[in-house]
């Protein structure tokens, strides 16, 4: 059980690295876009759902 556990622990902890690197990504993406009105809405709502996805996992790993 002890090897299975540790297994897991890596592998959230992979994942845990890989949304820090997706939501830098969507800052650098919604940095970029237009700066119509259109384009921060957009950009505001993408930022809000794509960094979501971290702080949701974070929360139910702990």
């Amino acid at each position: 059980m002890k090897i299975a556990n540790c297994k897991m622990e890596e592998k959230a902890s992979q994942i845990s690295d890989r949304l820090l690197d997706y939501g830098a990504t969507l800052i650098k993406i919604c940095i970029k876009l237009n700066k119509t009105a259109i384009g921060r809405h957009v950009g505001a709502q993408l930022l809000r759902a794509g960094t979501s996805v971290g702080v949701y996992f974070e929360g139910r790993r702990n």
